[in-house]
């Protein structure tokens, strides 16, 4: 009682700095979007030129591999998780083992010169990845026109195939996010599809290529004998010839008596 608190506010102003949640809003439905549909008309066209372009140059890895690019088919087909495991596993691996490297070239007076190669290794590595690629759409390709009825061996039909059907949910998104409105909530669960698919399919033909290369075994599943037809598939089931009648057997003569051993 009796005393007496002095003060006062102090008031700091922060240069026009924003705390508002506004500026954290993301860029997609249903908040504002910054993007015109220009831009986004634009994004599906870049998509479908990339398709093109990533088909041209599958055909000509197909080209030049084309015995490489069929066993990683069969190898992704037979083993896409044990595929796409393997091929996870190296990407994880693949850039502490090349900052290892460069380090340990960089020390050492012979492997500086071996920098040099950098480059070139790195677009052989691409080719590699561009291979397992190949292979995983030349699988889904051949595939899908199989069961279109299609029978045959494994063409450049087959490739552009199967990379097309890869990047269809990318290219069904784009084109609902061109549409705008409430087509675009669709369009984005469609675009993180796409980006699932093909990573799944870059990652599982790179894991299926070192598995080839490993000579691993390819575990394949047993396939279950072909129904016998029935008249209600139009056919007449398969029944065996009748045997001809056999003539009948003369009745065996009995063995002789044996001879009586003669007096010692």
């Amino acid at each position: 009682p009796g005393s007496t608190v002095q003060g006062g506010v102090t008031f700091t102003d922060l240069g026009g700095f924003d705390f508002s949640l506004a500026s954290l809003r993301p860029d997609i439905w249903p908040f504002e979007s910054s993007r015109t549909w220009m831009a986004r008309t634009w994004d599906l066209a870049g998509t479908l030129v990339r398709v093109v372009f990533i088909a041209l140059l599958a055909s000509i890895v197909f080209l030049l591999t084309r015995g490489m690019v069929q066993r990683v088919a069969d190898r992704a087909l037979a083993e896409p998780l044990k595929s796409g495991l393997v091929g996870f596993l190296a990407q994880m691996l693949f850039v502490p083992v090349a900052i290892l490297t460069v380090v340990l070239l960089a020390i050492s007076l012979i492997g500086i010169p071996l920098l040099l190669f950098t480059p070139f290794v790195l677009l052989a590595l691409a080719f590699v990845w561009l291979v397992g690629f190949t292979g995983v759409a030349l699988g889904i390709g051949h595939r899908a026109r199989n069961r279109m009825g299609s029978m045959g061996p494994a063409t450049y039909t087959a490739v552009w195939a199967g990379v097309v059907l890869l990047v269809v949910p990318t290219i069904l998104g784009q084109t609902l996010e061109v549409a705008g409105g409430l087509f675009r909530a669709f369009g984005l669960m469609f675009l993180l599809t796409g980006v699932l698919v093909e990573y799944a399919a870059w990652t599982a033909g790179l894991g299926a290529l070192i598995l080839n290369g490993l000579n691993a075994p390819v575990s394949r599943k047993p396939q279950a004998p072909p129904p016998a037809a029935t008249p209600e598939s139009g056919s007449p089931p398969l029944v065996a010839p009748p045997q001809p009648p056999q003539p009948p057997q003369p009745p065996e003569s009995p063995a002789p008596p044996a001879a009586p051993a003669p007096d010692a």
